[in-house]
């Protein structure tokens, strides 16, 4: 990091992962807003700001290195104008860190990733990299949460994926809030679609891979099932006889499919009435008839936290 750069200019792989060292050190245990500003000033270029109790700074417009691709790096290759994209922001991130992040997630305001301790967590985005205080974070989150699922768009996010494992540690939250239960099954339905929407745009972003089953408590048997794949694929089974715009699974009596390939926000809304609708046509009438069960394809515990139903 030099003096003689600006926020304007674009940075060096190199320099991203200085700055992001940089954030990732910065708790000097006083968290007042004038502190904040001192530690923001001492920082090279005036790339860091302090608001709003936390250290952040936009990410910037990268120069990769010539054997990534050259100057830029938007999300379709389109040069200098454009943002690194998010895999290449991780990667960077994750060099500059020496680990993964023990969180990814995503929802209505886009796909982040953290890396977390006891006292602070670095929050990545495609347009932002910020410092908080872990407990000021999640309090604000598990206040948001109050919210959903009638509003989602207050939802900080709506899927969560956190590392599994003995060596997760404090790398991943103890608890983790959820949006209250659906009112019915409309609002399920809309929370749904939003849910499709995101797993579909920006799982793939963290080469992940989710599954999801949606039985009914009184017979698990009686269910819709769906995978969002790691290229944005989103295939649906369901039991029983949901209806004719799906088709029967070969060899497999009782059991129906549907496929969409990226689903764009309308689509997302017509898998979502198609599964609710298959869930009335099996008896179901309220979503706390309704029980869930999710995982990814790595093994991480996936939390559908903006869905509203119960957990299995």
């Amino acid at each position: 990091m030099t003096d003689a750069l600006s926020p304007a200019d674009p940075l060096t792989e190199d320099q991203f992962i200085g700055l992001v060292r940089i954030l990732r050190t910065a708790d000097g245990g006083d968290w007042s807003e004038a502190a904040l500003r001192r530690r923001a000033a001492s920082v090279p270029g005036g790339w860091v700001r302090a608001a709003g109790g936390a250290l952040g700074a936009d990410v910037p417009r990268l120069i990769l290195n010539p054997d990534d691709g050259g100057e830029g790096g938007g999300a379709d290759g389109d040069g200098p104008a454009g943002a690194a994209p998010l895999p290449t922001l991780l990667e960077l991130a994750g060099r500059a860190l020496d680990e993964p992040p023990g969180t990814v997630g995503g929802g209505p305001t886009g796909p982040f990733a953290r890396w977390r301790d006891r006292g602070t967590t670095l929050h990545l985005t495609p347009t932002r990299l910020e410092l908080r205080r872990t407990d000021d974070l999640e309090r604000d989150e598990w206040t948001a949460f109050e919210w959903g699922p009638s509003d989602p768009s207050r939802l900080p996010y709506t899927w969560l994926v956190c590392e599994a494992g003995p060596g997760a540690g404090e790398r991943v939250p103890d608890y983790l809030p959820a949006a209250r239960p659906a009112a019915d099954l409309a609002e399920a339905e809309e929370a749904l679609a939003g849910l499709l929407r995101a797993l579909c745009a920006q799982l793939p972003q963290f080469g992940e891979e989710a599954a999801v089953v949606v039985c009914t408590a009184k017979e698990p048997t009686w269910f819709v099932q769906f995978v969002a794949d790691a290229r944005g694929r989103l295939h649906a089974e369901a039991s029983g006889t949901p209806g004719p715009a799906w088709h029967p699974v070969e060899g497999r009596a009782g059991l129906h499919f549907h496929d969409w390939v990226r689903p764009d926000a309308e689509q997302s809304r017509e898998a979502a009435a198609l599964m609710v609708d298959a869930l009335r046509r099996l008896g179901v009438r309220r979503p706390d008839e309704l029980r869930i069960r999710c995982w990814t394809q790595a093994g991480n515990h996936l939390r559908l936290a903006g869905l509203g139903l119960l957990p299995d």
